[in-house]
C-alpha cells in the first residue's frame, strides 16, 4: 500500500499522487479561506481520514473488504488480519488496489478543483475589501441626516397631499353618485308626468267631443225653443180671438 510491503501490485499508490503531491499533500493550501487543512499521514484528512477508511482509520480497508489482505498493519493504522496468509490474490488485488487508486485520484482532482475556487473567491474578497476600503474605519453620514429629514418631509407632505386628493376624489364620486340618484328619480317622475299628460289628452280629446254634440244638442234645442214660442204666440192670439169673438156674441 501506501510506502507498503507490496511492491508487486497496483495497490502501491504512485509517487505523483500521494508522496509528490507539491502543494496539495502535508503542505498549506493558501487558496483555502480557512486556512491550511488538517493532514492525516501527510494525506490531507478529508482526502484519505474522509475516504470511508480508504487509506487507513477503519481497521484497514483491504482487509475490511472481505478479508483479502494480510500482515503486518500497514501505514496511517490500517490494521490487516493477520489471519488470511498475507497474501492477495493476484486477480482481486489489483482490481482492488486500482478502484482504491481511482477513487484516491478523483478526490485529490477535487481538492485540487476547490482550492483553485477557493483562491478565486479569496481573490474576489480580497479585491471587494480594497474596493470598499478598510472595514475598521467608520465612515461619516452625518451629512446625509439632514437630507434624509428633508426627504421625510417631502415624503409626509405628499402622502398628506394624496391623502387630500383621495378624499376629494371620494366625496366627488359621492356627490356624482348623488346626482346621478336625482337624475334617475327625475326622469321616473319626468315618464310618469308625460304618461299623465298623455292620458289627459285623451281625456280632453273626449271632453271636446262631448261638447260639440253638446253643443249641437244645444242648438237643436233652441231652434225646438223658437218654435215653441212661435206656436205659443199663434195660440194666444187665436185665444184672443175667440175671447174677443165669444165677447162680441154675447153683446
Amino acid at each position: 500500500m501506501v510506502g507498503g510491503t507490496h511492491a508487486g501490485m497496483v495497490g502501491a499508490v504512485p509517487a505523483g499522487v500521494v508522496g509528490g503531491m507539491a502543494g496539495v499533500v502535508g503542505a498549506p493550501h493558501p487558496g483555502m479561506v480557512g486556512g491550511p487543512c488538517g493532514v492525516v499521514g501527510a494525506v490531507p484528512a478529508g482526502v484519505v481520514g474522509g475516504m470511508g477508511g480508504m487509506v487507513g482509520g477503519m481497521g484497514g480497508v483491504v482487509g475490511g473488504m472481505g478479508g483479502v489482505a494480510a500482515g503486518p498493519p500497514g501505514v496511517g493504522g490500517m490494521g490487516i488480519d493477520p489471519g488470511f496468509g498475507g497474501v492477495f490474490s493476484t486477480l482481486d488485488g489489483k482490481v482492488t488496489m486500482q478502484n482504491l487508486n481511482d477513487r484516491l485520484a478523483s478526490y485529490l482532482d477535487k481538492v485540487r478543483c476547490l482550492e483553485e475556487e477557493n483562491a478565486e473567491l479569496e481573490l474576489r474578497i480580497r479585491d471587494f475589501y480594497a474596493k470598499q476600503g478598510p472595514l475598521g474605519e467608520p465612515k461619516d453620514y452625518s451629512h446625509y441626516h439632514q437630507q434624509i429629514e428633508d426627504i421625510k418631509n417631502q415624503l409626509i407632505c405628499t402622502s398628506v397631499e394624496n391623502n387630500k386628493l383621495l378624499l376629494c376624489i371620494d366625496n366627488s364620486k359621492l356627490t356624482a353618485d348623488d346626482f346621478r340618484t336625482k337624475y334617475e328619480t327625475e326622469c321616473s317622475l319626468r315618464q310618469n308626468v308625460e304618461a299623465d299628460i298623455n292620458g289627459l289628452h285623451q281625456i280632453l280629446d273626449q271632453l271636446t267631443a262631448c261638447r260639440s254634440d253638446l253643443e249641437i244638442q244645444c242648438e237643436n234645442l233652441q231652434d225646438e225653443l223658437c218654435c215653441l214660442k212661435k206656436n205659443h204666440d199663434e195660440v194666444r192670439k187665436i185665444i184672443v180671438l175667440l175671447n174677443e169673438i165669444q165677447t162680441e156674441c154675447v153683446a
